[in-house]
């Protein structure tokens, strides 16, 4: 009985095949051959090799993964090997020419077989015959990397296990000396693949110190106190205390949030959001619900519109500009130079703390290190840090968990013991800064010594480009590229710096301060 997935006709909408070729000839004469063979018209094959730009390669994609596109056979060289995702209505794949190394099968496999694939993926291999000894013998070694192959994707191994090479030129280097050699298939196997690994390149430090023991596993790092169950109970009480986003609506049920934006978000939108999605007049939907919002996806993507479609619900997270919107305006209802002042009935009496941001940034600005803390004191004593996960969760800090008395509240000690509370965080943050600038002064040194390699190479490179072209010509064209790469560089290495390195003074801000119940009432 035949296999039904043996069969390919390219007619299901859904059933579509990826070839690899290395070679762009190869990939034109099954271009010119393949349409009459399969009896499919010419526009259900296109090519994809590296002579497309960006964009070309971008819209070829966005076919192939649309239902109702003609485009049913994707003929790749080996750039598409690495970045694309075509799986969603192809799990077929065809190695019309067998690469050399294990690496480049696994790149070409995860085209299909990757996370969201909902079909087994069938993989194939085309392997030639030859009545020549000397071909026949080469072929039986490459028929053991496509063996190996299989066995690491079924077990879920490392490619780079195989040959225990870890680049691709590496591997093929090795493949190269053993087919030039005239090494058999077993001799091969046995000596390039299932020999001991003592004797591998990178095993140097076990050859020199001996086999030294695992590391114990890490613990398990606590998860971090939470204010809201999840990112849409947060939204549902951000979103009631701004009054320019009325008219919005909630569904629980969906945990879906439909909102029309009001002018400053749209701003927002505009310049975080790509062009495709932007809706100056309907309204958004986002949704927590990862279920609602992979179905949503599903059905833009059938869509036959290329390029054009994008999904109607979007995920409800924390980094979705909508959201982080959410939060600089609940922030921003606070007001500068304020915090608000909240009571627990879990703290002592003679008890009280501040909930504080250290943010140690680069010298651009941006932050590299946020301290959450917890600076609390009892009564006339110095003040501490506590972490702030254990401190919160101890103070029943949470949405809804503490009951709010509508008092006023005397804040005369809390404010009097505010000074001293900034300046123990202040000393805290500026220990951790240098902590942090000292591990981080390697890593630049290391950066830079990069740099210099590379600049050495590109500067290598261009002798050699240059190597043949007459000297008339070759001195005014080396004058203009060493200038432009000594730009690059020169303009690059203070970006490292200025990137790694943090700024001497960090930024403390108060956000919350916590007192007994008793401790403040007037």
């Amino acid at each position: 009985m035949r296999d039904p997935e043996a069969e390919w006709t390219g007619k299901d909408s859904k059933d579509r095949l990826v070839i690899f070729s290395e070679r762009i000839e190869t990939l034109k004469w099954l271009m010119a051959r393949l349409p009459g063979d399969l009896r499919l018209k010419e526009d259900a094959f296109t090519i994809l090799d590296g002579g497309l730009s960006d964009i070309e390669q971008q819209e070829i994609v966005e076919r192939f993964g649309q239902e109702h596109d003609s485009l049913r056979v994707l003929l790749c060289s080996d750039v598409a090997s690495e970045g694309l995702n075509l799986h969603y209505f192809s799990h077929r794949l065809m190695h019309f020419d067998l690469p050399w190394s294990p690496m480049v099968f696994q790149q070409r496999n995860g085209r299909v077989d990757r996370f969201g694939q909902e079909r087994t993926p069938r993989i194939d291999y085309l392997l030639t015959e030859s009545e020549i000894e000397t071909v026949k013998g080469d072929l039986r070694v490459i028929e053991v990397l496509v063996r190996k192959d299989e066995q690491i994707s079924r077990n879920i191994g490392d490619p780079a296990s195989i040959l225990r090479k870890h680049s691709i030129e590496d591997e093929e280097r090795v493949v190269a000396e053993a087919l030039a050699s005239g090494m058999s298939a077993e001799q091969f196997e046995r000596d390039c693949i299932d020999a001991p690994a003592t004797q591998d390149d990178d095993d140097w430090e076990t050859a020199l110190f001996g086999p030294t023991p695992a590391p114990p596993p890490a613990p398990v790092a606590p998860e971090p106190h939470r204010f809201f169950p999840d990112v849409y109970a947060f939204a549902k009480q951000a979103i009631s205390r701004i009054p320019e986003a009325e008219g919005y609506r909630l569904d629980d049920q969906a945990r879906l949030l439909r909102l029309t934006p009001p002018a400053d978000l749209r701003r927002r939108l505009r310049r975080q959001l790509p062009a495709e999605v932007l809706r100056e007049t309907d309204e958004y939907l986002l949704s927590a619900h990862p279920g609602l919002v992979e179905e949503s996806i599903q059905r833009a993507r059938e869509e036959d519109r290329q390029g054009a479609a994008w999904p109607d619900i979007q995920f409800l997270w924390p980094q979705h500009p909508i959201c982080q919107w959410l939060i600089d305006r609940v922030i921003g209802d606070v007001g500068r130079r304020r915090a608000p002042v909240i009571t627990s009935p879990h703290l002592a009496a003679d008890e009280c703390a501040f909930l504080m941001l250290g943010l140690i940034p680069n010298r651009k600005g941006q932050p590299l290190i946020a301290e959450w803390k917890a600076v609390v004191r009892h009564g006339d004593g110095d003040h501490a840090i506590e972490d702030f996960d254990a401190f919160c969760a101890r103070a029943g800090i949470a949405e809804r968990g503490l009951p709010n008395a509508r008092r006023a509240l005397d804040l005369t000690a809390l404010q009097q013991a505010l000074g001293d509370a900034v300046a123990t965080m202040q000393l805290y943050v500026e220990d951790q800064v240098k902590r942090f600038s000292t591990a981080r002064a390697e890593e630049v040194k290391r950066k830079l010594a990069e740099l210099d390699e590379l600049r050495g190479a590109q500067e290598r490179q261009l002798e050699l480009r240059l190597a043949t072209v007459l000297d008339s010509v070759r001195i005014g064209r080396r004058a203009r590229r060493m200038k432009d790469i000594e730009d690059v560089f020169t303009e690059y290495s203070p970006w490292v710096k200025d990137s790694l390195e943090v700024e001497p003074a960090p930024f403390v801000q108060v956000l919350v301060g916590v007192t007994a119940p008793g401790s403040s009432d007037g």
